[in-house]
């Protein structure tokens, strides 16, 4: 087993009617084991606060994307599809620094949503948010043009990083 690949052992100690307490010895490593390198905290916003609009047809990312943003800085609005996000960036679009846009959501996707905005303001920065890859999502999109990508699940100090880029 994986105790003797790495020459260690393992310790029983079993009462009946208490339990079992299990020991795995390893001998000490040879190498010094470096810590892992801790994610570098995102900048606090640079220029007052930048609002972004979150669009995602999941209450959860709407939510942790929402608070968590909101404690970096940053103004956050939310809409849970598409249509609803056309109503908050028309009703916003002069303060909308950025839009964070779920590719795929009901009634209308984020390709739909991308294009109608891109006719309301058109350099406005939109970072894609996909479970697809970059390549994948990016095919959905007609003509292009968007400021960032980010994988879902994302990871909030990339997503803040890439918000930050975009805009």
């Amino acid at each position: 087993g994986m105790e003797r690949r790495h020459h260690g052992a393992i310790r029983v100690q079993s009462e009946s009617g208490i339990g079992s307490t299990f020991q795995v010895l390893f001998p000490p490593a040879v190498e010094p084991c470096l810590p892992a390198p801790a994610e570098p905290r995102p900048k606090p916003a640079h220029t007052g606060t930048n609002t972004v609009l979150v669009v995602d047809d999941e209450p959860e990312v709407l939510e942790v994307a929402s608070l968590s943003l909101s404690q970096l800085g940053f103004h956050v609005l939310t809409a849970p599809d598409g249509r609803a996000a056309l109503d908050v960036f028309r009703t916003h679009a002069g303060e909308i620094d950025a839009v964070l846009l779920d590719l795929m959501m009901p009634h209308l996707d984020g390709a739909e949503v991308f294009e109608q905005m891109q006719r309301v303001r058109p350099n406005v920065p939109v970072v894609l948010a996909s479970g697809y890859s970059e390549q994948d999502a990016a095919h959905r999109l007609v003509g292009g043009g968007y400021a960032g990508f980010v994988q879902k699940p994302f990871r909030l100090a990339a997503l803040a990083t890439t918000l930050r880029a975009a805009m």
